[in-house]
């Protein structure tokens, strides 16, 4: 299925990608399960973020960036994309509701590291590029506050007029910080490269909306929310987990791995990113986080043998299992650096199969192909060899 806007509305002849001026009716508010409880008269810890519970207000200085992407009133079908799709957005839409009930939320796959430079962005476009693929609705979230590389990996320019998670603060509209592949693909094939079919809810683009204040755990937490509503899998890049937890840690990411969502730890082959990883993974368990859907990713590997395996199995017996690795390709490097996504290459398509299929138990749509019969490998492994 492909990832459609499920926020649909008439394109008219002067329509805008974006808005900053108009803001639409702020829809009804729910309660936020991840707001923070009333101010008692214990003293403030510090360390603690912002208290949702007050009135914030937004800095004068950054601009709501406003894609309005939701149906004009009118009884009209939605599903209707020939009509009601701005140009560029994808128009495979399934005659459905907009939104799943709360019994039938997409899966939620947490990525993060034990250290930085570990590949959790480009692990987490990828398995959105694979499940995309495999005609799976998508959304990615960049979590990492303190360097949101998504919009760089995704070709995205700083000065592009779109929306982040600020916007859901600002606006209180949850959908406000969606984007959809026809709000994105402009800036891609610009650049020559192909736009992917997956949904995108972008870091902040300042530091001064990365504040706590601003990007809560609470802001966060109501947009994955909604994000699960609407599409099949929904992956989150994090930031790396860290000996202190963070705010989003503390009241986010940690309650929901308690609850149903996936963990995708990665690691690479240095002795510092496997450690730290272990300490962390500890951590975690001491939070009463469970190791059944801990899944670790040996990323970037030069040489991954077997003794590799068995070693990292040793180590994080009982934290997690072993989910695959992904290999060192300085050309596929460069590619995702450069904004092209290539979730088939052989580098890395293995370890992103074996993980989704974990995730959405659908082993017909991520089982790797078998070359393992063919060609020379195959033959030495049959006992022919050369002939």
């Amino acid at each position: 299925m492909s990832m459609r806007d499920p926020y649909t509305r008439p394109a008219t002849a002067d329509d805008t990608t974006a808005s900053a001026d108009v803001i639409p009716d702020e829809p009804a508010r729910v309660p936020s399960p991840y707001a923070r409880p009333a101010a008692t008269d214990q003293p403030a810890d510090r360390n603690e973020p912002a208290d949702r519970n007050e009135p914030e207000y937004s800095p004068h200085v950054e601009p709501v960036i406003r894609i309005d992407h939701r149906p004009d009133h009118d009884g009209t079908d939605p599903a209707d994309a020939a009509k009601y799709r701005r140009p560029g957005t994808s128009v495979a839409v399934e005659r459905r509701g907009n939104r799943r009930s709360r019994a039938e939320r997409g899966e939620l796959v947490i990525v993060s590291s034990g250290r930085g430079g570990g590949g959790k962005s480009t692990t987490a476009l990828g398995l959105a590029d694979k499940a995309a693929k495999a005609e799976l609705s998508c959304i990615v979230v960049d979590a990492n506050r303190g360097q949101p590389d998504v919009r760089i990996y995704m070709a995205i320019p700083r000065t592009a007029p779109v929306p982040t998670i600020y916007d859901a603060h600002a606006t209180q509209d949850v959908t406000a910080a969606f984007m959809f592949p026809g709000d994105y693909a402009t800036y891609r094939s610009a650049q020559g490269l192909n736009t992917p079919d997956f949904g995108l809810v972008l870091g902040p683009r300042s530091a001064q909306q990365a504040d706590q204040k601003y990007s809560s755990p609470r802001v966060y937490g109501d947009v994955i929310d909604h994000a699960r509503t609407l599409a099949d899998v929904v992956i989150v890049d994090t930031q790396m987990m860290e000996q202190e937890p963070s705010d989003l840690w503390r009241h986010l990411f940690i309650p929901l791995l308690r609850a149903d969502a996936w963990l995708v730890a990665v690691t690479d082959d240095s002795p510092p990113g496997r450690s730290n990883l272990e300490e962390r993974l500890r951590a975690l368990r001491e939070d009463g986080v469970e190791s059944g859907r801990t899944m670790v990713l040996a990323s970037h590997y030069a040489a991954y043998t077997d003794r590799d395996e068995a070693q990292l199995n040793q180590i994080y017996s009982g934290l997690g299992s072993v989910i695959g690795h992904t290999d060192y390709d300085e050309k596929y490097r460069q590619m995702t650096h450069d904004g092209h996504l290539d979730s088939s290459n052989p580098a890395v398509s293995p370890a992103l199969n074996a993980i989704l299929s974990r995730v959405t138990g659908r082993i017909d749509l991520f089982t790797e192909p078998d070359h393992s019969r063919n060609g020379l490998l195959g033959r030495i492994r049959r006992g022919k060899g050369r002939t």
